[in-house]
């Protein structure tokens, strides 16, 4: 709210989403899913959208040990007419398939923060996803 951000997403350790509603009812709030019952109550907890992941091995978060998979995608997204976001390890080569299973919206850390060229790398994104 300080930031005047249009929106925040909370992960399952973070303040509830319903209790981030009441203070800013017209924030967009996502919630990270990382099993299917969250995803089927994510719009009761007061989410705006939610995320599906973490898909593949990754090392941004430490201390995670089960990774989803891609069939989480039809999973979770059958449990809620909500909007989602995908994250967790994914790779520019993953972007067919991953479209191919629904996913609109993919959210990436480590393949640009750690990329050589952000722009150019950012590019080579938008062409995969928008291909």
């Amino acid at each position: 709210m300080l930031a005047q951000a249009d929106g925040i997403h909370l992960g399952n350790s973070d303040i509830p989403a319903q209790e981030a509603r009441k203070l800013a009812p017209d924030l967009i709030i996502g919630l990270s899913c990382n099993n299917a019952e969250q995803a089927a109550t994510a719009e009761d907890r007061g989410a705006s959208y939610f995320n599906i992941g973490p898909l593949f091995p990754t090392a941004t978060k430490q201390g995670l040990t089960a990774f989803l998979g891609t069939d989480a995608i039809r999973r979770f997204s059958a449990k809620s007419a909500l909007p989602f976001t995908v994250m967790g390890g994914i790779k520019i080569e993953h972007v067919p398939s991953l479209i191919t299973l629904g996913a609109r919206r993919l959210a990436v850390v480590t393949a640009l923060t750690q990329a050589i060229d952000i722009k150019k790398e950012t590019r080579q994104w938008i062409a995969a996803i928008t291909a």
